[in-house]
C-alpha cells in the first residue's frame, strides 16, 4: 500500500505532526490520494469498498508508519460504513467530495426537538477524531417529544454548523485531533438524519450487514497491532545500535544478548496473536459473506480476540522497557512517541477489559 519513500515523507513530518496537533497537509493529501477515507465507500460514490480483512491490514500498515497516521485512517474510512444509512440522496453530497471525511461520536450527548422539516439539535460529543479536516460531522441525540422519548437518532452537521473545543490533550496520538465538538439550537434537515437500526439496503456489499461492535473493535485492534510492530522495530534498531557501539552495560542496562531474546520472543508472541486475530475476523466475514449475517458467538468472539490482541500487544511491549536505556523514556524520541500512541489507542473504550 504505501512505497518506501511514502513511508519515509510520512515518518519526517510526525513529530511536527504531534506538536502541531494535526497532520500536515501534506500528509492529508496522500489520504486523499490513495482515498484511503472511502475504503468503505461504495464506488458508485468514488469509494473503494474494501472486505474487512484486507481494510484491517491497511490499517494496520498505516498505524505501523505512524499512530495518528493509522489512527485517522481508521476513523475517517469508518464514517463509510453509514453510508447504507443516509437517505440515499444525500450520499453523492455526503461522500463525493475527494476530501469527503466524517468526524463524530457515537455517545448520545444531544438532544433533539422535532420541528417543521427536521430537528433543532443541542449538544456536546467528546473525542471526535479527525475534527480539524472533517468535511461533516455526525453525532448522536436522544428525541425530546413525548411519544418518541428517549428513542437516540444520528445525526449529520456541516462544518460551519459546529463549534470545535480544542481539548484533546492526551500523552499519546496528539495529531488526531480527537477535540469535542457543540452545537446549540442547530437545524438539522431529517434527509440529513439516519437510524443505526434501520438500514436503507441500498447497497449489498457485506459490510454493511457486518455488526458494528466487532467492526469497531477489529479496527481498532489492527490500529494497536500496527503500532506495536513499529516499536519493535525501534527497539531493534535501539538494541543493534547499542551492540554496534560496544557499550558496556550499565547498572541499570542488560546485556544486548538478552535485549535481543528479549526482542525475539516478543516479535513471536505478538506474532502469534495476530495470526489468530486475523484467522478469527475472516471467519467471521467469510460467515457474514455466505448468510448475510455473523452470528452472535462469532461477534463475541471476535471481540475476545480483538481485545486480547490489545492486551497481548500492550503487555509484551512494555517488558522491553527495561532494555532499552533512557531513550525509551526521552520525551522526544521516536520509541518514546510510539509507545505514547500505542498507550493512547489501547484505552479506546472498545479495547477495554470485559
Amino acid at each position: 500500500m504505501f512505497a518506501t519513500e511514502t513511508v519515509k515523507r510520512i515518518r519526517a513530518l510526525s513529530t511536527e505532526a504531534e506538536q502541531r496537533g494535526e497532520l500536515s497537509s501534506d500528509v492529508l493529501e496522500i489520504i486523499y490520494g490513495k482515498r484511503l477515507f472511502k475504503l468503505f465507500v461504495p464506488a458508485e460514490l468514488e469509494g473503494r469498498m474494501t472486505d474487512l480483512p484486507e481494510a484491517l491490514r491497511i490499517f494496520e500498515e498505516a498505524s505501523w508508519i505512524d499512530g495518528s497516521f493509522g489512527w485517522l485512517i481508521t476513523i475517517g474510512s469508518g464514517g463509510g460504513f453509514f453510508a447504507d444509512f443516509f437517505d440515499p440522496e444525500v450520499l453523492p453530497h455526503v461522500f463525493g467530495a475527494p476530501d469527503a471525511v466524517i468526524a463524530g461520536s457515537a455517545f448520545p450527548g444531544g438532544v433533539a426537538t422535532p420541528v417543521e422539516g427536521g430537528f433543532r439539535v443541542s449538544g456536546e460529543w467528546k473525542y471526535c477524531s479527525g475534527a480539524l479536516h472533517a468535511t461533516l460531522f455526525t453525532a448522536n441525540a436522544r428525541i425530546s417529544r413525548e411519544d418518541e422519548e428517549g428513542r437516540l437518532l444520528a445525526f449529520a452537521f456541516r462544518p460551519d454548523q459546529v463549534t470545535v473545543i480544542r481539548d484533546w490533550n492526551t500523552m499519546g496520538l496528539r495529531a488526531t485531533g480527537s477535540h469535542s465538538i457543540k452545537v446549540m439550537d442547530t437545524f438539522v434537515p431529517t434527509e440529513m438524519t439516519f437510524d443505526l437500526t434501520q438500514p436503507h439496503d441500498t447497497y449489498s456489499h457485506p459490510l454493511y450487514r457486518y455488526p458494528f461492535v466487532p467492526f469497531a473493535e477489529s479496527s481498532f485492534a489492527s490500529v494497536v497491532l500496527g503500532i506495536g510492530k513499529h516499536f519493535l522495530d525501534e527497539a531493534e534498531r535501539l538494541i543493534k545500535r547499542r551492540q554496534a557501539n560496544s557499550v558496556p552495560p550499565g547498572a541499570s542496562e542488560q546485556p544486548t544478548e538478552c535485549a535481543l531474546a528479549a526482542l525475539q520472543y516478543t516479535r513471536e508472541a505478538i506474532e502469534q496473536t495476530r495470526t489468530d486475530f486475523y484467522q478469527r475476523v475472516e471467519l467471521s466475514w467469510e460467515q457474514c459473506v455466505q448468510d448475510g449475517d455473523v452470528s452472535e458467538s462469532a461477534q463475541e468472539a471476535v471481540g475476545r480476540l480483538s481485545r486480547a490482541t490489545a492486551a497481548i500487544v500492550t503487555e509484551r511491549v512494555d517488558t522491553l522497557i527495561p532494555y532499552l536505556g533512557m531513550e525509551a523514556v526521552k520525551a522526544d524520541s521516536p520509541i518514546n512517541q510510539v509507545w505514547r500512541d500505542l498507550r493512547t489507542a489501547r484505552q479506546h473504550a472498545f479495547l477495554s477489559p470485559q
